[in-house]
């Protein structure tokens, strides 16, 4: 888990600091928190609350294609849930993974939502305060 040290100690001054940075985003019931094909360099962090994560089997959403409307009729996978105290950021490595910053899925909130978002610039102060 991203909180704790290497012996399963939580880190407090670690988690002081994403909590600090955090910018705090309420999402309704079957709300998107963001789209497959969007942009995005965020990570999010659920602080209450429940969503889904669905993305296409179709492997024309990475490419450079644009998203549009009539691709919401594309077959969509469950990909997973998101409950109190997980993270997603499609930050992903460079070379054949990369995306260019496109969102590979559709986050959706199942509920009323509470999430803490990080953006990248500040996820490379961390990285740089602690390595």
């Amino acid at each position: 888990m991203i909180f704790k040290d290497e012996q399963g100690a939580i880190d407090v001054s670690l988690t002081n600091s994403i909590i600090s940075m955090f910018k705090i985003r309420l999402y309704l019931s079957d709300e998107f928190v963001f789209r497959l094909g969007s942009k995005g360099t965020n990570t999010f962090f659920l602080i209450e609350g429940k969503t889904v994560l669905v993305g296409a089997c179709d492997p024309i959403f990475f490419t450079e294609k644009k998203y549009t409307k009539e691709d919401e009729q594309t077959e969509l996978e469950l990909l997973g849930f998101m409950h109190v105290g997980t993270h997603f950021g499609n930050n992903l490595p460079t070379g054949i993974h990369n995306y260019n910053n496109t969102r590979i899925c559709h986050m959706v909130a199942r509920q009323p939502t509470v999430m803490g978002i990080i953006s990248i610039q500040d996820i490379s102060i961390l990285y740089k305060s602690f390595p």
